[in-house]
């Protein structure tokens, strides 16, 4: 059940909620949102994503806007919904909440039935508003969390008018395999990750191997490209899922998860992935030795550097960073004997070891741990979309230009390989 215990924590805050949903209820948020504001008198501030009023902006980095938004309310009102209830970010928004000392996770059922939620949210109090008095029943005790007196008799014809908007909204099946009328636009989204990807801070400019790329694909295939937003690891999966966007225009590596979630690209190039240890490190005379407790490998939350830790070191231990994390701040953390091992790619080493000579090393200079093909990742049912970038990719690699993109980019020769058969050595003594 709701607490309505307010302790002095809550008292100092303002009164901030989040509203978890899925893209296609936004008018169920906004009606939900619109009822409480009237109701309060603006004195609870509801939040959600896709508000066009208070959400998410052009240039936001979604995934930092969320967790700060959440940081900041005393409850999560998850909206759950014949379209929400089987979509994981629902769940990832949830849990967040839980974690919070006092924020409240409260779990709303409109057009499913309160037992139909399994867990982890169906072990929370859920409530299911389908009639009017469910509806003042749990207003009045969110109400009672923000410690705001709620008045039935003002509130009757807000409630009463809720009810029949609420009532009105129909949850259709989706059509398997059914896509949306294609308006000529590709929608990107992106993570910072040079020399493929970037993005600049003053102007906006997107620049990088994957960029150009995709840009004179678009050209070449008659769409025009834009880039909606930036995005973490994690979440990038969730947004193809809720349609935010049809790609990502940053390097996606292959992994089952992913093959089981979504569709690639044939690989524009592939990286070699190093195991770095600190420039005086004598422990590993072979990789074996690094699955043991005492040994410290650094990653990124959903990171691939992560699988191959788990995958191929199950004891060592696992110091992982936020997805905000940047690859240079992990080997500084390496360096600076925060952690022993970190799998990255040669150019990210190249980069840090101009900046700071002689404080890690590669062991695994002639036989890398991985070779990772970079690809673009699409929504799983765009499968003509997959078929045309990839013969329109192809075309660019047959003609020449990938090769010569990815060289304008390229510090040095040898980071990367158009072909995994093509890799020679890099030596690092000559940073």
């Amino acid at each position: 059940m709701i607490n309505t215990n307010i302790n002095s924590k809550h008292n100092i805050m303002s009164h901030n909620f989040f509203i978890s949903h899925y893209s296609k209820d936004k008018p169920i948020a906004e009606l939900f949102s619109n009822a409480l504001r009237r109701i309060t008198l603006e004195q609870i501030n509801p939040w959600f994503s896709s508000d066009n009023l208070g959400g998410l902006k052009p240039g936001d980095i979604w995934f930092n806007r969320i967790i700060s938004k959440i940081n900041q309310s005393k409850a999560v009102v998850s909206l759950l919904t014949p379209n929400s209830i089987n979509r994981p970010w629902i769940y990832f928004e949830s849990g967040i909440g839980q974690a919070l000392e006092n924020c409240e996770v409260i779990p709303v059922c409109i057009g499913l039935k309160r037992d139909s939620i399994l867990p982890p949210l169906g072990l929370y109090q859920c409530y299911q508003l389908n009639d009017y008095r469910s509806v003042v029943d749990f207003f009045s005790k969110l109400l009672a969390l923000f410690e705001i007196k709620f008045d039935e008799e003002m509130s009757k014809g807000v409630i009463e008018k809720f009810v029949s908007d609420i009532s009105k909204i129909n949850f259709e099946k989706e059509e398997n395999n059914k896509e949306k009328k294609d308006d000529g636009t590709l929608r990107a989204c992106f993570m910072n990750y040079p020399p493929a990807c970037m993005k600049d801070a003053k102007t906006g400019k997107m620049s990088g191997i994957f960029v150009d790329i995709l840009q004179k694909v678009c050209d070449n295939i008659g769409k025009k490209l834009e880039w909606t937003e930036e995005v973490g690891w994690e979440s990038q999966i969730d947004g193809l899922e809720s349609d935010r966007f049809d790609i990502v225009g940053s390097p996606v590596w292959a992994n089952s998860n992913r093959g089981k979630l979504t569709i690639m690209s044939i690989p524009l190039y592939h990286s070699p992935i190093g195991v770095f240890v600190r420039a005086n490190e004598t422990r590993f005379s072979n990789l074996d030795l690094i699955n043991s407790p005492n040994v410290r490998i650094g990653t990124i939350d959903g990171e691939s550097a992560e699988l191959i830790a788990k995958e191929d070191y199950p004891k060592a231990k696992i110091i992982s960073s936020p997805q905000t994390t940047t690859i240079s701040q992990i080997l500084h953390n390496l360096a600076t004997n925060q952690c022993d091992v970190v799998f990255t790619e040669l150019y990210f080493a190249y980069e840090y070891l101009k900046k700071n000579p002689g404080t890690i090393k590669n062991i695994t200079v002639t036989d890398p741990i991985r070779f990772y093909g970079n690809r673009y990742m699409i929504k799983k049912d765009k499968f003509q979309l997959q078929q045309t970038l990839n013969i329109a990719i192809q075309e660019l690699i047959d003609r020449g230009y990938v090769d010569k993109v990815r060289t304008k980019y390229e510090p040095t020769p040898l980071l990367f390989f158009r072909d995994p058969k093509e890799f020679e050595p890099f030596n690092f003594n000559t940073v």
